[in-house]
């Protein structure tokens, strides 16, 4: 008697399946309410300067949530209840990070961006550092390179075209084949 609970590979789902569905399940799958950006970043603003939005993102600062972690929340909910395309939460992102950075000075709160101002460059000792091999104290600073080396092989950029015999062996002709 066969295992009734035993698994197949052909037990997944049938693909395209997920588009013989009612798109209209869930608010992420219809248009946004919001499509225009200048609407969206108004629209946040009005939205994080009711007293109860204001209290709620104090409170997240206070619990020493940085703003990028904040930013990201809102913009999941917002993308989620359909308020707006995940592309226009991107976009309105640097707005929104702003507008809490302007309540938190408000507030007097000490927060964190949650974002380096300098980047850093990865290098092998940033990687050891990472790795617990080497202490972050120990390592160089390293300016990145601003001269680039000329690249040879197949994909050198020329002002010149290739040489005839070496176009020809391009083509796959040899040198008999061309006398």
């Amino acid at each position: 008697m066969p295992n009734k609970n035993k698994q197949t590979k052909f037990d997944g789902p049938i693909p395209g399946e997920n588009h013989t569905s009612d798109k209209r399940n869930y608010p992420w799958r219809r248009p946004p309410k919001r499509t225009s950006y200048p609407d969206i970043v108004e629209a946040m603003i009005n939205n994080m300067n009711k007293p109860e939005r204001t209290a709620f993102i104090i409170a997240l600062l206070e619990t020493d949530q940085t703003i990028v972690d904040i930013v990201t929340g809102l913009t999941r909910i917002g993308v989620a209840n359909g308020r707006m395309s995940i592309d226009m939460g991107l976009l309105a992102a640097g707005p929104m990070a702003r507008m809490i950075e302007v309540i938190a000075k408000k507030a007097g709160i000490e927060y964190e961006r949650g974002w380096d101002q300098e980047p850093r460059i990865v290098t092998s000792e940033l990687l050891k550092a990472l790795g617990g091999t080497v202490q972050p104290e120990d390592m160089e600073e390293v300016e990145p390179e601003t001269e680039q080396e000329e690249a040879d092989g197949l994909m050198a950029m020329t002002d010149e075209p290739a040489p005839d015999e070496q176009q020809q062996a391009m083509l796959g002709e040899t040198e008999q084949e061309m006398m």
